[in-house]
C-alpha cells in the first residue's frame, strides 16, 4: 500500500475563473452548484467587511440533500448486511459466501463514493468567505488564453460586481490589462483564464482529497490501519488542508475500499511522499 507522510507546510490557495477579454477585461468566478440563489449576504459590495466562514451566497440545496440522504441510506444498508455476514461467519467459524462478501464490499465502496460526491455537491451550495478581510481592489491577476500558448498577461482587479448574477450564480471581477506593458497584446474576444493568489496558510497539514472517506482517513500505525476523523479546513484542487491528524502521520492513499480499523497492512516505505 502507498502512504504520504504529513509534514507542516505552507500552501497557496489560488482563486481561478474564466471570462472573455473585452475593452474592459473581465474574469468570472463561478459557483459549482446549479440552482436558484435563495440567500445573499446583506450589504455584500466592494469594500465591505467579510469574516472567515461567513455565508455570502446560499443556493437551493433541496435536491442535493435528497441525493445525499438516499446515498447514506444505501451505504448504511450495505454496511448492515456486511455486519450480519460477519456475525454469521464468527458464529460458525468459517467463511460462508466469499462471492457475496465481495459483492457487498464493492457495493459499499460505490455507496461511499456516492456519499462523498453528494456531500461535495451539498457543500458547493454554500459560498463562504475563506478568510477575514475586505473585497479587494488592486489585486494582481494573471491571465492566459488557449489561443496563445505559453503567454500570460498581468492585470489588476479594478472592481467587483456588487450583486451575483441570478442565472449563472457568479460575481464578475473586472480586470484591467495595460497592453503597452506586454510584448503581445491581449486581443478583445479572447477566452481567458484568470488566476489570483489567494490566502497563504502556514504550518498546515495537507492530504490528498481522495484519501478522505466520509470525513475520515486511515493512518498507518504499528503495522495496522487506524481510522482518524478529520476536519477539512479548505480544499486545494486535489488536496485538502485538514485537522485531526499529526505531523509525521502516514496517511494511507491506496486500497481505501479494503481498509478497516485494525487491519494489518504493509506500507511501501520507498514510495512514501514520492
Amino acid at each position: 500500500m502507498r502512504a504520504v507522510r504529513l509534514e507542516p507546510t505552507t500552501v497557496t490557495e489560488p482563486i481561478e475563473g474564466f471570462g472573455t477579454a473585452r475593452a474592459r477585461q473581465s474574469a468570472r468566478l463561478s459557483a459549482q452548484a446549479a440552482d436558484e440563489i435563495i440567500e445573499m449576504a446583506d450589504g455584500l459590495k466592494v469594500g465591505s467587511h467579510v469574516t472567515a466562514g461567513q455565508v455570502l451566497i446560499r443556493i437551493n440545496h433541496t435536491e442535493y440533500r435528497q441525493v445525499l440522504t438516499r446515498a447514506e441510506s444505501l451505504l448504511a444498508a450495505a454496511e448492515a448486511e456486511l455486519g450480519l455476514l460477519d456475525v454469521e461467519e464468527a458464529n460458525l467459524g468459517q467463511l460462508l459466501a466469499p462471492a457475496r462478501r465481495t459483492r457487498l464490499q464493492a457495493a459499499r465502496a460505490d455507496h461511499q463514493a456516492a456519499v462523498a460526491i453528494a456531500k461535495l455537491d451539498l457543500e458547493r451550495c454554500v459560498i463562504r468567505a475563506p478568510f477575514d478581510g475586505r473585497v479587494a481592489i488592486g489585486t494582481t491577476c494573471t491571465l492566459s488564453t488557449p489561443a496563445v500558448a505559453n503567454v500570460t498577461w498581468q492585470g489588476r482587479a479594478k472592481r467587483i460586481s456588487p450583486a451575483a448574477d441570478k442565472l449563472t450564480h457568479t460575481f464578475e471581477l473586472f480586470v484591467e490589462v495595460d497592453n503597452t506593458e506586454h510584448p503581445r497584446e491581449l486581443v478583445p474576444g479572447f477566452f481567458t483564464h484568470a488566476r489570483i493568489q489567494g490566502p497563504t496558510p502556514q504550518n498546515v497539514l495537507v492530504v490528498p482529497r481522495g484519501s478522505i472517506q466520509q470525513e475520515h482517513v486511515y493512518v498507518y500505525q504499528d503495522g495496522e490501519a487506524r481510522r482518524r476523523q478529520v476536519q477539512i479546513a479548505r480544499h486545494l484542487s486535489d488536496q485538502a488542508v485538514v485537522t485531526g491528524v499529526n505531523p509525521g502521520d502516514r496517511v494511507i492513499t491506496s486500497n481505501l475500499d479494503a481498509l478497516y480499523e485494525g487491519l494489518h497492512v504493509r506500507i511501501d516505505m520507498a514510495q512514501v511522499n514520492k
